[in-house]
């Protein structure tokens, strides 16, 4: 009977030290996969943003192809995009250069974009209706104005609000948004812009 009775309390006492042993240990292991997760967010997100896209209207007019960079090494905060237009019309070719400041705010691959900056263009043309249409009210000149081969160069300023989705592990990134451009006549024009391109990824491998 007796060593039935040891037999019963040294069972009962592996039984709940295996228990305890097992509350110590998970909560430390979950802690570690914790730390981990968060160390690897902290990696992706902690390195200099860069992102190349194709953006259709916005800045550059008619369309762009831009480099996207932040200063500090995150993937939010202030940045600058520099980007390159041509568009080769018959008797008026285009071409523009915008370059925008911007800021993101937001955080985890999605942003609040906001952007101000200058286009550059060179436009030659047989005609003298840059921003203009052959029946706009806004034509200074009268319909049997005969317009003269000229080139013109200045630049355009502009401001931009939108969404950007830049994942912290790189790949696809998808812009959208738009904002006011000056003209070269001193009007504002409501110009839309939609881009998609890519991150660059940040490795997460240990040197």
């Amino acid at each position: 009977m007796r060593l039935l009775l040891l037999r019963t309390v040294l069972l009962i006492t592996l039984l709940t030290s295996g228990r305890c042993a097992f509350a110590q240990t998970a909560p430390l292991l979950t802690t570690q996969d914790s730390l981990k997760k968060d160390s690897v967010s902290n990696t992706l997100f902690n390195h200099v943003g860069k992102v190349i896209f194709f953006e259709a209207g916005g800045p550059g007019l008619l369309y762009s192809i831009n480099y996207d960079v932040r200063f500090k090494k995150r993937q939010n905060g202030l940045g600058i995009r520099v980007g390159v237009s041509y568009f080769p019309k018959k008797n008026a070719p285009l071409l523009t250069v915008p370059v925008m400041m911007n800021y993101l705010a937001g955080k985890r691959g999605h942003y609040a974009e906001f952007g101000a900056g200058v286009t550059l263009f060179y436009y030659h043309s047989t005609e003298d209706l840059f921003f203009y249409t052959d029946n706009s009210e806004s034509n200074p000149h009268p319909a049997d104005y005969q317009p003269k081969p000229h080139g013109e160069t200045g630049a355009i300023g502009s401001l931009t609000v939108g969404y950007r989705y830049q994942p912290l592990k790189g790949g696809f990134t998808f812009r959208i948004g738009g904002g006011p451009i000056a003209t070269t006549r001193k009007q504002y024009l409501l110009w839309p812009y939609m881009s998609f391109g890519y991150s660059f990824k940040k490795s997460t491998k240990a040197k």
